[in-house]
């Protein structure tokens, strides 16, 4: 049996008017009229009995009025059901990351990637430096993003560098340092100095101990901040200068300027998956990174 002709049937026995029934169904007059009689021969009986002044059901229409209402009177809500099942099931990319340079082009990657994948939904969480890696490890994020310095990803994890740099040190826009093509730690000896806390930038936080203890250098630490964003903004409004990695968000920042550092170990901005999970959504997350200029 043809659905469509089924449906015509419905609504025309809904109308009891053929006229309007057509309307609603978009169709001329005559071509209803030829359905319904392809769908009488079909089922070997009549539908309707047709008069010059109305349209009434014979008693095999009345069944299979009966037949048909309870699903065409459900339409509306089926459609709904099938709608908020298919959100449920709708494909999803669930992205964990740190503050990097890359959250200011958010917007911009996710214009790109729902038009290279329509029919994914991204989903970002802001993590601390160990919380990206812990979170794709254990499955609650597909992709993380994260600046990498001296460090060794575990045997599942798999990485695309989307930029490599080196450490620096970032001032405010009026800092005598600026004009440098490069700094050293002699030259901060007796700066202020901002620091991210270790429960939140762990691997930042000892790595600028580190070289300031390899340089012989007992750091003026004016205070510790809970995030790289926090601290960028103490060292916008001129409270210290930081020892940090280029690639977190400064360029989103008016009014700082990161000068390299002398003989600074090098960084990459990575992405970061677990091996074997890897799918077209992570895929065309990927290319559609590769797209912009870092």
């Amino acid at each position: 049996m043809n659905y469509n002709k089924l449906r015509y049937f419905y609504t025309a026995a809904l109308t009891l008017n053929f006229t309007k029934a057509a309307e609603e169904l978009y169709l001329s007059q005559p071509v209803l009229s030829r359905h319904i009689s392809d769908l009488e021969n079909d089922l070997q009986a009549k539908l309707f009995i047709r008069t010059n002044r109305n349209l009434t059901l014979t008693a095999a229409g009345k069944a299979l009025f009966e037949e048909c209402s309870p699903f065409y009177s459900r339409e509306p809500e089926l459609y709904k059901i099938v709608h908020e099942a298919a959100i449920i099931d709708a494909p999803s990319l669930k992205v964990c990351m740190m503050g990097t340079g890359l959250s200011y082009r958010l917007p911009e990657i996710r214009e790109h990637y729902t038009k290279a994948a329509p029919g994914v939904e991204l989903h970002y969480e802001r993590s601390t430096w160990d919380g990206v890696l812990r979170s794709v490890e254990k499955g609650k994020a597909d992709i993380g993003i994260k600046v990498s310095v001296f460090e060794e990803y575990p045997d599942d994890i798999d990485r695309y560098v989307v930029k490599k740099d080196s450490i620096s040190i970032v001032a405010p826009a009026g800092h005598r340092l600026v004009s440098l093509p490069e700094a050293s730690l002699e030259m901060i000896r007796h700066e202020s100095i901002v620091m991210l806390e270790r429960s939140d930038s762990r691997i930042p936080h000892d790595i600028t101990l580190r070289l300031f203890s390899e340089a012989g250098i007992e750091p003026n630490i004016v205070g510790y901040y809970p995030n790289v964003e926090m601290a960028l903004l103490m060292v916008q409004a001129g409270v210290g200068i930081m020892v940090l990695s280029p690639l977190a968000p400064i360029t989103g920042l008016v009014g700082l300027v990161s000068i390299p550092l002398a003989n600074s170990p090098p960084i990459t901005l990575d992405i970061i998956w677990k091996k074997g999970k890897r799918n077209a959504a992570i895929d065309t997350f990927i290319e559609t990174v590769k797209t912009f200029e870092w």
